[in-house]
C-alpha cells in the first residue's frame, strides 16, 4: 500500500500499470481482492477525503494505464466520485478507468458509509485488466449496468 504523500514516494508502477485508489475500509479490500484475483495492481491510499492530495495528480499522470477508484460510500455519496473532474482536467485520469462504489443499500451503522466486498473489487481489477486500450466510462457507474 502507498500513502499518496507525492509521487516521489511511489514505487515504479507495477507491470500491470493498474492502480486501485481507495481509502479507509477499501485499502484492506483492495489487497484481499488484488491477492484472490492475482492481477497485479498497486494500492494507493488517499488520507484526504474532503479534497483530493495535492501530490495525487503529479504522482498518477502518466503512471498507470488503468485506475480503479474504491469508494466505500454509497453511490453518489462518495469522495472519490467528486474528484473525478479534477483529475481529469490535471491529466491526471488514464484513458481507461472505472469507479466502484458501494451499493445504494441500508447501513444500520451509518447513512452514508457502506463498504464494498473484496470479490466486487477483484471482478473490477479483473475487467480493467482484460479491458481494451482507452475503454473510459463516460460517465461513472456500477460495474454490471449497462
Amino acid at each position: 500500500v502507498v500513502a499518496c504523500a507525492g509521487a516521489a514516494s511511489l514505487p515504479p508502477p507495477c507491470a500491470s500499470r493498474l492502480a486501485v485508489l481507495t481509502y479507509g475500509n477499501g485499502v484492506p479490500k483492495a489487497l484481499e481482492a488484488r491477492a484472490a484475483c492475482g492481477v497485479e495492481a498497486d494500492v494507493l491510499d488517499s488520507p484526504l477525503l474532503s479534497r483530493l492530495p495535492e501530490a495525487l495528480p503529479a504522482a498518477l499522470r502518466g503512471r498507470y494505464d488503468a485506475l480503479l477508484l474504491v469508494d466505500v460510500c454509497r453511490e453518489g455519496a462518495g469522495p472519490l466520485s467528486h474528484q473525478l473532474p479534477r483529475l481529469q482536467r490535471e491529466g491526471a485520469l488514464p484513458d481507461t478507468w472505472r469507479l466502484l462504489d458501494a451499493a445504494p443499500t441500508y447501513n444500520p451503522l451509518g447513512r452514508l458509509t457502506t463498504f464494498v466486498s473484496a470479490a466486487e473489487i477483484a471482478d473490477a481489477l479483473r475487467a480493467l485488466s482484460a479491458a481494451p486500450p482507452a475503454a473510459t466510462l463516460e460517465q461513472p457507474r456500477r460495474l454490471g449496468q449497462p
